[in-house]
């Protein structure tokens, strides 16, 4: 694998777009927990390209932002914790790395007001640009390897603003819908097509895309994924399993809207030790809510899981309200990244933001 790298201030305009995207009426009336504040860094910004040879020379656009000094450099816009033209904030370097996977043919800044917050909080954040294809074909594969390119090309930095800042040794990975799965991917999860097959087979009734997308997203060509992981070098096991992906660098995982559970058994599940935390709504139309965010949630083998509920709240409820992102996100990576205590009680069910909107359980949620 080899590394190319360019840099440049990140303007993408889909992005400016997105910063725009406004609360409820209700979101913004409500006081928000102190962890919904800015941090002590201001924030900088940059791509960089990596490059895996395995796939063809395959470029993986990488959007970063990083702590700066926050008493320098100019507001990129109105509203946003980026700085222009701000040097690197090195007095607590190097930070926590967090890997963001994005949704299908999503964009690496979908959510600005969540990824600034984090970096603001003290973590490099880096969101590659993944090749989403419609309909689905290989995302299964290439998001994790994806992820890998990232974490071995962030490692190799040896010079520029970056040299010294990240700690790749302590990464937390957060995805959003696929980019959640790639990120349950990197755990050793969801490898088991023959399983899905017969599930899904066997489930006629469920209607949501876990097993019965709409057509122009496509069910999962599961031969031809086989297929491609064998041409890349991938081990495929005997009985039709795939050999899973993981790194022991990473020690935390986040992830928001997770489908496609028919993917992952409970016996996989059970080997799951790394730290986990499951945000998910229960009216979401494209996801079954007892299926991926309640069985994931009740069979992983670590004691350190934890599921939020957002009741009612549809598949773009965390874009809605990223002050849920933003909280527990600041929350699960303070404590098992930064390793501060002081986060560990807005892990527990006491400390649960009692917000009007969007009104939050903790665990599993049966209506009344």
């Amino acid at each position: 694998m080899s590394c190319k790298i360019s840099k440049r201030i990140f303007f993408v305009l889909v992005i400016m777009a997105l910063a725009g995207l406004v609360n409820s009426t209700a979101a913004q009336e409500t006081t928000f927990p102190p962890l919904t504040e800015p941090g002590p860094y201001g924030v900088g910004m940059q791509v960089m390209t990596f490059v895996d040879e395995s796939r063809g020379d395959w470029e993986v656009d990488t959007y970063i932002w990083y702590p700066v000094d926050k008493t320098k450099g100019t507001p990129l816009r109105y509203g946003s914790l980026v700085l222009k033209d701000a040097p690197p904030d090195r007095s607590g370097a190097p930070y926590p790395l967090i890997v963001y996977s994005h949704g299908w043919l999503g964009v690496p800044g979908e959510w600005p007001k969540a990824i600034e917050h984090l970096a603001s909080h003290g973590y490099v954040v880096a969101a590659p640009q993944h090749h989403d294809t419609q309909p689905f074909r290989y995302e299964l594969v290439d998001r994790p390897l994806d992820i890998l390119v990232v974490l071995d090309g962030l490692a190799a930095i040896t010079e520029g603003d970056l040299t010294g800042m990240i700690d790749t040794d302590n990464v937390g990975l957060m995805g959003f819908a696929q980019g959640g799965q790639a990120g349950l991917q990197m755990l050793g999860l969801m490898r088991d097509p023959v399983h899905y097959a017969s599930w899904c087979a066997d489930h006629p009734e469920l209607t949501t895309w876990d097993c019965n997308p709409p057509a122009f997203a496509g069910r999962w060509p599961l031969d031809e994924i086989t297929a491609y992981r064998a041409q890349l070098g991938l081990e495929n096991m005997p009985d039709g399993r795939w050999a899973p992906f993981g790194d022991e660098r990473i020690r935390a995982v986040l992830v928001m809207a997770l489908g496609c559970f028919p993917l992952t058994t409970e016996d996989m599940l059970a080997a799951v030790t790394t730290p986990t935390m499951i945000l998910q709504g229960t009216n979401d139309p494209l996801i079954d809510y007892e299926g991926n965010a309640v069985d994931t949630y009740t069979h992983l083998g670590t004691d350190d899981r934890y599921l939020i509920t957002v009741i009612n709240g549809a598949h773009g409820a965390f874009r809605q309200w990223q002050q849920v992102p933003q909280h527990f996100a600041t929350a699960f990576f303070g404590y098992y990244l930064q390793g501060d205590e002081t986060y560990e009680p807005y892990l527990t069910p006491e400390h649960l933001p009692d917000w009007r909107s969007p009104e939050l359980a903790w665990g599993p949620y049966e209506a009344e």
